[in-house]
């Protein structure tokens, strides 16, 4: 095949760059009314010849309006050497081509830029200009035999201790001539300031260590800030066998914010200040608003299967702020994300505990009651009038009163009744065992 369009581009390799100039300069006159295109409509649906007044245009539109097109057809237009653009707003693909050569397809609504060089239609700007022999041509005598420029490498790995690398390459007339190699450093890979000690256990960057330290059980991460003179000291332990399977029988102490940080919870007073005890207003607002919910999670890493009790976090948020996580966004408003359950034990021992002294309250008031009966008893079966215990308690010192055994005898079983009660501290129990009132 003859090199097409040699003669107007003056070189032996086809500039596609002045290619693409022409076809673009051919759309710039066809959109500003200089030259007119060529609309052309199938009236059939079968292969179509272009007319000599047709082959004289260099802008095609073709469509299949009157008749639509069920398969590829063949544009077939004349040997004439020159430039062209195809438009098609047809439904098939177009293959624009001489009557006896090679052509192009283009696919429907495609606008591309062909070159007819006389026998064949090919598209310079795709690489479809050449085949491999007027290559192989194209390129004799431009460079002689060997193979001193194959030579790439020599490591196929990238690292700061073995690898080798490129250091320098020698070409003449476009050719490599030669290629020098050196080993690769620690700054090839950006770790200048990274080094090593002997031990092989830090590492330092710039004025800082981050040193590692092992054991059979662990190992053991440290920090030093060695220009400000501050051991940070062991800022993760990980364990041989795997944080997951290392386990303890100590509460939870570690609390992950919603930007990834650490932090170690902590009781301790020092820690502490304006301490008070909580307020039953508090107690009372939780115990009456907050609601207890049965839910299965959606999280990635919980079973879809399960259920779980617990609080949603924007309804605990109008009940108490205090016992909800939050996440800061990007406007700086705070989105409830999760609940403090540890925050809600204090709630909940106050709450007990106000309910014991309750319970406290009603069995002190049954055993009062317990006592009065027998005072009432008595009083039924002797015609006295002894109001209550106390009105017993100043006749103990009146020996010659007619009633003095039953005030003594009911003072001290009084006196007996209560500290069972408080030996036994339970009032059920108590009532099984409560001493015998004798008269």
């Amino acid at each position: 095949m003859a090199l097409p369009n040699r003669d107007v581009l003056g070189s032996d390799l086809v500039n596609q760059g002045e290619f693409k100039v022409a076809i673009e300069n051919l759309r710039d006159s066809v959109a500003s009314g200089t030259i007119d295109s060529t609309s052309i409509n199938f009236s059939t649906d079968s292969d179509l010849t272009l007319t000599d007044e047709q082959n004289a245009s260099g802008y095609y539109i073709f469509t299949d309006n009157t008749t639509v097109l069920t398969d590829t057809r063949n544009i077939i237009i004349s040997t004439d050497t020159r430039n062209i653009v195809v438009k098609n707003s047809t439904s098939q693909t177009l293959t624009i081509k001489t009557a006896t050569g090679t052509g192009i397809d283009v696919v429907s609504g495609a606008d591309k830029g062909l070159f007819c060089d006389g026998g064949d239609v090919v598209d310079v700007l795709s690489g479809d200009y050449y085949t491999e022999s007027e290559v192989d041509t194209l390129l004799d005598g431009k460079q002689s035999s060997g193979t001193y420029n194959t030579i790439i490498g020599t490591d196929t790995d990238i690292n700061a201790t073995t690898g080798t690398m490129i250091d320098n390459i020698s070409v003449t007339d476009g050719v490599i001539t030669s290629m020098g190699t050196r080993s690769m450093t620690s700054s090839d890979v950006g770790l200048s300031l990274l080094t090593q000690d002997a031990s092989g256990t830090q590492l330092y960057l710039s004025d800082d260590s981050f040193t590692y330290s092992t054991s059979s059980a662990y190992t053991d991460f440290r920090i030093t800030h060695i220009g400000g003179g501050q051991d940070i000291g062991t800022v993760l332990r990980i364990p041989y066998n795997g944080i997951y399977d290392t386990t303890t029988a100590s509460s939870a102490n570690v609390y992950v914010d919603s930007a990834n940080k650490f932090y170690r919870n902590s009781s301790s007073i020092k820690y502490k200040t304006d301490v008070q005890d909580i307020e039953e207003s508090y107690i009372n607002n939780f115990f009456n608003n907050a609601r207890p919910v049965y839910y299965k999670s959606i999280c990635e890493s919980d079973n879809k299967d399960w259920g779980n009790w617990g609080f949603i976090a924007e309804e605990l948020d109008l009940v108490d702020k205090r016992l909800v996580e939050y996440e800061q966004k990007e406007d700086g408003t705070l989105e409830p994300e999760g609940v403090q359950y540890l925050k809600i034990i204090p709630l909940l021992v106050s709450k007990v505990q106000s309910m014991e002294k309750v319970k406290l309250t009603i069995e002190e008031l049954q055993i009062e009651q317990l006592i009065q009966s027998k005072v009432n008893e008595y009083n039924e079966a002797n015609g006295t009038s002894f109001k209550s215990i106390d009105s017993c308690a100043k006749y103990i010192i009146m020996t010659s009163y007619k009633h003095y055994d039953f005030c003594c005898n009911i003072i001290a079983w009084q006196t007996e009744v209560w500290e069972k009660f408080r030996e036994l501290d339970n009032f059920d129990n108590f009532m099984d065992k409560m001493p015998d009132f004798k008269v």
